[in-house]
């Protein structure tokens, strides 16, 4: 399975304050439930791309099979739809969107579904295309390119908000 760790202040530019903070609070429901939601909406845009985006294209062989089953070789990741439902709807059984405790979120698919691995990953004999993306790997509108730094934000306005503790910016 791939997958992420998000670090609310990467470069330590909360200080203080923030650890301070952060000691007060033991409970992030509320600001992983809303980066949950924004992962499964931001997702969709992969599957919207009507190219091969960033990814390699796809063989000439497969492009033609796929255009002839489906109208259009694009998206490159849509077949069946049903990786576009584990990464697009909430509560899909290909999905993973877990709270774990209090303070951390597990997003991404099921690692047990040998052909998601296989599109992440690739093999000897398909080019890997990464699906689980967060950052500037996207190859969706540049807009999701900020979605970690959305995210972090998102939390460390929360955790400020909820402790008292004003920000020493």
């Amino acid at each position: 399975m791939v997958k992420t760790t998000i670090t609310v202040d990467p470069k330590g530019a909360l200080g203080a304050d923030f650890k301070k903070a952060l000691e007060d609070i033991d409970d992030l429901r509320v600001p992983l439930e809303l980066i949950r939601e924004s992962w499964f909406r931001g997702n969709a845009s992969i599957f919207a791309i009507s190219g091969p985006g960033k990814w390699v294209d796809l063989s000439a062989k497969y492009k033609a099979w796929k255009t002839k089953r489906n109208g259009s070789p694009y998206p490159i990741l849509f077949l069946s739809g049903v990786l576009k439902s584990a990464l697009t709807v909430p509560g899909d059984s290909g999905s993973i969107a877990e709270l774990r405790g209090k303070k951390a979120l597990d997003i991404g698919v099921d690692p047990s579904n040998k052909i998601f691995n296989y599109l992440h990953f690739g093999t000897s004999k398909m080019r890997a295309r990464p699906y689980v993306l967060l950052g500037a790997e996207q190859v969706a509108p540049t807009a999701l390119n900020t979605r970690v730094e959305i995210w972090q934000k998102l939390i460390a306005d929360y955790v400020f908000a909820k402790s008292g503790v004003i920000s020493g910016k």
